[in-house]
């Protein structure tokens, strides 16, 4: 059964005012979202089954999408070369990624362009798999390390996870298009905790 997140913020009246008097604006802090994840068959009965809770009595709903659970981020190498090459009609769309631009007898972590290649392929998992992803890196005397980002939409809330950079490819001896599907599955492996 579907899962269903419902989202209401309190009523607006007027030019509400905080106790402070200060008008009260989006975004300020004063306005308490309330969250209910719903279990239902469709979007209409977990709206209904959510006000009726009375967690969202007298409010209004901002929001009602399904939460989609990824569950078990693993996957096969064949799954994860189609999503690299999938290619998708967005403006902002990423580029897809084609196992000839790959072609190399050289261990991918070791040249200077794997860290563009873990860019390349976080933003093409963001656009098919992860919404919300993104990595950016940190050098310090331990060396580079990675953190793990993923954006909730409908809460506003950023999950992080840190790495360090050698966690972001499962064999670090990898070539090639296996190196770009290495580094995928690493991606997947270490997004397990934040979805």
């Amino acid at each position: 059964m579907p899962t269903y997140r419902v989202i209401s913020e309190p009523q607006p009246i007027g030019y509400a005012l905080r106790e402070d008097g200060q008008r009260r604006l989006r975004g300020d802090g004063s306005i308490r979202r309330r969250i209910s994840d719903v279990a239902a068959f469709d979007i209409s009965t977990a709206l209904r089954a959510a006000i009726d809770s009375g967690d969202h009595e007298d409010r209004l709903i901002t929001s009602v999408e399904e939460t989609l659970k990824f569950g078990d981020t693993s996957t096969n190498y064949q799954e994860l070369s189609d999503l690299l090459r999938q290619e998708t009609d967005s403006i902002v769309a990423a580029e897809p990624l084609h196992p000839a631009d790959w072609e190399s007898d050289e261990a991918l972590f070791e040249t200077p362009g794997f860290l563009d290649a873990v860019d390349q392929v976080a933003a093409k998992l963001a656009e098919t798999r992860l919404p919300g992803l993104f990595v950016t890196y940190v050098e310090d005397l331990d060396g580079g390390h990675a953190l793990i980002q993923m954006r909730d939409e409908a809460t506003g809330r950023y999950l992080v996870k840190t790495a360090a950079t050698e966690d972001l490819i499962h064999d670090l001896e990898a070539t090639g298009w296996s190196a770009i599907l290495s580094i995928a599955s690493a991606i997947l492996y270490q997004t397990q905790e934040l979805v």
